[in-house]
């Protein structure tokens, strides 16, 4: 049997995760989940806040939290390892690899 294999380049400002994906993912809550993703799209700690109406303390105690469940423990590692993990980045159609196979 031939081994294969597969690689996949994407471009993570165009394939970001979405709040689905990471609370899948990492095992994370909703509201951690829309927490990562405002972090992924660039938006601060209190952008955030002001947004859902929430105090700042309540912003950090979730991010905290998510530090904690991704297994980092610095703001700028969580975002390194939100944009690397591929998640979600790419969507294939059904039967992509037999296509893939077959052109083999």
């Amino acid at each position: 049997m031939r081994r294969l294999a597969l690689i996949v380049v994407v471009d993570p400002m165009r394939h970001a995760p979405s709040e689905t994906d990471l609370a899948e993912f990492f095992g994370l809550s909703p509201a951690e989940a829309r927490l990562a993703a405002a972090l992924i799209a660039g938006k601060r700690l209190s952008a955030v806040a002001a947004d859902r109406g929430v105090q700042i303390t309540t912003v950090r105690t979730q991010l905290r939290s998510v530090l904690r469940k991704v297994g980092v423990k610095r703001q700028s590692d969580l975002l390194r390892m939100l944009s690397s993990t591929g998640i979600g980045s790419v969507c294939f159609a059904t039967g992509w690899l037999d296509a893939a196979l077959d052109a083999l």
